[in-house]
């Protein structure tokens, strides 16, 4: 005997498949979005300083407390905002690096790369401080619950995948025989030279304006071009040493450091006006770390 469908069957079983399907496209859309939002319950009310990237009292504004990770950092509005906000960048060891200009939603969105020593950032967001007449609203100030409904004029995201790129800047070379000579010649990144075991028999001239290094021989030696930095950070081997000598543009000598002890060193470089060269010389390149760790 054949069983009759009710009618309310049938729509309950078509509700049913509509749910599982509309559950099924939510998962693989979960599964296929690439990047994760940083929500209203990152921020707290205050604000951060320019000059150090530390918080200050601010009732006028709200800021995420912790850094984040930030590759693929994006700032979208989510509709017609006022808002103004402001991208504070931190190195891997959430040292302050450098922000932003204040960026008001409706003339610009953030879609850039990050800078290039930026791991982790945090965001001030600062809202209207008019009324719907366009006029100051006096002794404005943010409450906490406001701060759902600031955030949500704009949209937020980082990479769901963080692949932060701690490079060494030895990871990089090049290596070419010069047509003339024995010694090798390698270049980092289009600009910085090495140069391989050198020695005095080849007529090496590591000068800036005929100011010629000595002492030399048997060494690798790199000459950097590193105006852009403040800091590099070195991890040493056991039982390697490194010496960096630093001079201007012109020539003029700015400070010699060495270094014996192993694991990680950060090398402070002169401050000038002008081009900072780095001459590094050492016995052994393959297991050094070399890598800008602050900019100027």
């Amino acid at each position: 005997m054949r069983r009759k469908l009710n009618f309310k069957n049938i729509i309950s079983i078509g509700l049913a498949v509509l749910v599982l399907f509309g559950a099924v496209g939510a998962v693989a859309s979960f599964a296929t979005n690439d990047s994760r939002t940083i929500g209203f319950n990152a921020f707290e009310i205050g604000s951060l300083l320019e000059v150090d990237g530390q918080y200050v009292e601010d009732k006028t504004a709200i800021f995420t407390k912790e850094a984040f990770e930030c590759q693929g950092f994006k700032v979208k509005p989510e509709f017609d905002s006022d808002v103004t906000y402001q991208i504070f960048w931190y190195n891997e060891d959430e040292l302050y690096l450098d922000c932003t200009d204040k960026t008001t939603l409706k003339s610009a969105q953030f879609v850039g790369s990050t800078p290039e020593l930026a791991k982790y950032a945090r965001i001030v967001i600062y809202p209207s401080q008019l009324d719907e007449d366009g006029k100051q609203i006096k002794d404005f100030k943010v409450s906490i619950f406001d701060i759902p409904r600031i955030v949500n004029n704009l949209n937020i995201t980082v990479d769901k995948e963080q692949n932060y790129d701690d490079y060494n800047l030895l990871d990089n070379l090049v290596v070419y025989q010069e047509s003339m000579g024995t010694k090798n010649e390698v270049l980092l990144n289009n600009k910085n030279i090495m140069f391989e075991n050198t020695s005095s028999e080849n007529g090496l001239n590591l000068s800036l304006n005929d100011v010629v290094l000595s002492n030399m021989e048997g060494r690798n030696v790199i000459k950097l071009y590193c105006s852009d930095y403040s800091i590099y950070k070195v991890i040493l081997p056991e039982g390697k040493s490194i010496d960096f000598y630093f001079y201007s543009s012109d020539g003029t000598v700015l400070g010699y450091q060495n270094y014996t002890s192993e694991g990680e060193i950060l090398v402070e470089l002169p401050s000038s006006s002008s081009e900072i060269v780095t001459i590094i010389k050492t016995s052994s390149i393959g297991e050094i770390v070399i890598r800008p760790y602050m900019t100027r």
